[in-house]
């Protein structure tokens, strides 16, 4: 999984993401739902 999305990737290889998963558990599985269903429908 390369891209989320047109606006938002990495320009080249050696970039990373990081994720904050500090919120509480609810907003941490609603996120892992939208990206989870996003990456199906791409």
């Amino acid at each position: 999984m390369e891209r989320f999305s047109a606006s938002i990737c990495r320009q080249n290889e050696d970039e990373i993401t990081v994720f904050d998963s500090s919120g509480i558990s609810l907003q941490d599985l609603y996120m892992a739902k939208a990206i989870l269903d996003a990456t199906r429908r791409s």
